[in-house]
């Protein structure tokens, strides 16, 4: 809908820089802000999607036992 402004890099790198401009940091902290924020926002989603497929398992036997006991 939006383009390459709809990209979650280019958002994170827009929303970083938006931050640092307003938290009053100089233009090299500004850009290393901005990039910092663009790679949370491709790597998280991929993170906390691993983390949880790891505790599927262990939520659906926790499931099975609550069931057993009660």
């Amino acid at each position: 809908k939006f383009g390459v402004f709809g990209d979650t890099t280019v958002m994170g790198l827009i929303i970083g820089l938006v931050i640092g401009a307003l938290a009053g940091y100089e233009i090299p902290q500004i850009a290393q802000l901005g990039i910092k924020t663009a790679a949370i926002m491709i790597l998280m989603p991929r993170m906390v999607s691993l983390l949880m497929e790891g505790l599927t398992p262990i939520s659906e036997a926790a499931s099975e036992f609550v069931k057993k006991k009660f």
